[in-house]
């Protein structure tokens, strides 16, 4: 699940992993956007039954390269270790 920063959203992690949990799967955060001022924020506010797999930091290369269908390949170790795990999850 990609967690933006927002209280909606943090909210809606509760009701993800609760709905993972009555099915059996797993519930994995990415939080999305993250910058020093929403860091602890998001942690401390999501759902603790899902595992954070990384966080995404709020730049704007990251955000152009979205918005234009760019591949993002500037090594951000969020992105790298994304990549790492849903690899291992095939």
């Amino acid at each position: 699940m990609v967690v933006e920063p927002s209280y909606e959203s943090l909210a809606l992690t509760e009701k993800v992993s609760e709905l993972g949990q009555s099915i059996g799967k797993p519930v994995y955060l990415v939080f999305n956007k993250v910058d020093e001022e929403n860091r602890e924020w998001m942690r401390e506010n999501a759902y603790e039954g899902a595992d954070l797999i990384c966080e995404m930091p709020a730049e704007k290369s990251i955000s152009a390269s979205g918005l234009k269908g760019r591949e993002l390949s500037n090594g951000y170790s969020a992105i790298i270790r994304l990549a790492v795990f849903l690899e291992g999850k095939q």
